[in-house]
């Protein structure tokens, strides 16, 4: 009898010892939440250790629902049940749910700051996470999307090798592996001087729907893409500085300058140094552009490009080193129209070059045999050009189209010589000297003006005056015999406009 007397006593102590355990361990979760955390069962086995609760419900300080977790599975050592903080092994939770709420002007700078003090008030908590793993997770931001609509992250599937909330806040360090956005992302964050530096990589990201989620003005108008990024963040003094490589391939974006024109590439590919996302300021090192294809109307195409750079032009804390685009389509889209295929383009700001100015080489063809490029020398304010300029047989007749000038002439235009283009006051005006060609000369009119060839030195043409003034005009089969009087201007040289003139009243009154 007393064999039994004691077994029975021992099964009690044990019951009521695992009972204080479960009531510890609950009331110890309590405090997780400043609302309190509500639990419909908790099981506690203190021979094996295994905790299981069920109907996890977290509150935050109003009594509104902060997190849900309808199983959560974990082992914890009887032994530290009185000590802090409380550690957990093995957690494993299903399906839960973090609902976050976005105060009114929610951006960049105040996620960095509270993503900044995470760290300290992460000290605070009574407990310490070893091996965490979510399944089927959500996060709900109520206001933080467009328009005030809830942001929403689906499927969120994680694991943290190590989440720690010790008293030293130079211990709070984890590694997570999730899927979410249509690819595995694998994220690292440590303590990093006064900062704490957040590692980021992921392949086959979907750029559009996490931009859709998390609003960056730069890609604000990201209709459709798929990523790969490797970039470090550092929080640091309420900034969030970017270092590192991000790719988008096949990109639909449209651009948020007037008419709203969509942009199409292969790729679009950027590499940052201390990149302020905040603030937008900061070292962009390349900017690379593969296969861009982009229309505007021939009206509006000039104030267009200009709002794409203007950020250059007004951001003295924004510096862009280097920018290449490769095999690229711009239609103008008019009377007639103008395509440039094969653009190709690299400019670069060297270090040694202390007023900022940008080398630029840009080549393009112009249909199937034309072609031009230019090479030389940009301002840093992207308003004044001074290039070495190449044209070969383009046509002459879409572009005076677009302008709007009369399409009274036609010809297939080589040049080779210097140009000069600035931009004052809205207004640009360009200057070009050097050796012309113009082939398959022609006037509209069937009685019109013909020439097989026309060669030009041109001492100066200017754009959009059209005054020009030329060294020596050599006509080839011109079949037309006149002596063309001028008046030689004060720099010298032959006015071009006159003698085209005198060519064009040649033309009419001889058969």
């Amino acid at each position: 009898m007393r064999p039994l007397l004691v077994t029975l006593t021992l099964l009690a102590a044990v019951l009521a010892a695992a009972g204080v355990a479960a009531l510890v361990v609950e009331r110890r979760l309590a405090t997780l939440a400043p609302g309190g955390v509500e639990i419909a069962a908790l099981h506690y086995n203190p021979f094996s250790g295994r905790l299981a609760l069920q109907g996890v419900r977290g509150r935050d300080a109003a009594g509104r629902e902060l997190f849900h977790a309808e199983h959560v599975i974990a082992r914890l050592n009887p032994l530290r049940l009185l000590l802090r903080p409380l550690a957990l092994n093995e957690v494993r939770v299903t399906e839960p749910r973090l609902t976050l709420r976005a105060e009114p002007g929610f951006d960049l700078a105040e996620l960095a700051a509270g993503l900044g003090a995470a760290p300290a008030a992460a000290t605070s908590l009574p407990v310490r996470i070893e091996d965490l793993v979510i399944a089927g997770g959500r996060i709900v931001v109520e206001g933080g999307g467009e328009g005030g609509t809830p942001l929403l992250v689906r499927d969120l599937d994680l694991r943290l090798s190590r989440l720690t909330t010790a008293v030293d806040q130079r211990d709070v360090a984890f590694a997570v592996e999730m899927a979410v956005y249509g690819t595995a992302v694998h994220v690292t964050g440590q303590p990093r001087g006064a900062g704490y530096a957040i590692r980021v990589r992921a392949r086959g990201l979907d750029v559009a729907g996490l931009v859709r989620d998390f609003p960056v003005a730069a890609l604000a108008g990201l209709q459709r893409g798929r990523g790969e990024i490797d970039a470090e963040l550092l929080l640091a003094g309420g900034r969030l500085l970017a270092s590192g490589y991000a790719r988008v391939a096949d990109v639909l974006m449209t651009l948020p300058v007037p008419g709203r024109p969509r942009l199409r590439a292969a790729t679009l590919a950027a590499v940052v140094d201390n990149f302020d996302l905040t603030s937008g300021a900061g070292r962009i090192t390349r900017l690379d552009l593969a296969a861009p294809s982009l229309s505007l109307p021939t009206a509006t195409a000039a104030v267009t490009l200009a709002s794409l750079v203007a950020p250059l032009q007004s951001r003295p804390d924004l510096l862009l080193r280097r920018v290449t685009v490769t095999g690229g389509t711009l239609a103008l889209e008019g009377a007639g129209g103008v395509r440039l295929e094969r653009v190709r383009l690299t400019a670069h700001a060297p270090e040694r070059r202390g007023d900022g100015a940008w080398i630029v080489s840009a080549q393009a063809g112009v249909g199937a045999d034309a072609e031009v490029a230019l090479d030389g020398v940009l301002t840093r304010d992207l308003r004044g050009l001074e290039a070495d300029a190449r044209m070969q047989r383009v046509a002459l007749a879409p572009w005076r189209a677009l302008m709007g000038a009369p399409v009274e002439w036609d010809a297939r235009v080589s040049f080779h010589g210097r140009l000069q283009a600035a931009v004052r006051e809205g207004e640009a005006a360009v200057t070009l000297a050097g050796q012309a060609v113009l082939a398959d000369v022609g006037a509209a009119g069937r009685d019109g003006f013909r020439a097989d060839r026309i060669a030009l030195g041109i001492r100066r043409l200017q754009w959009p005056t059209t005054a020009a003034v030329v060294d020596r005009v050599v006509m080839t089969q011109l079949g037309i015999d006149r002596i063309v009087p001028y008046e030689t201007p004060a720099g010298g040289g032959v006015p071009l406009g006159g003698l085209l003139a005198e060519i064009e009243d040649a033309a009419r009154t001889t058969p």
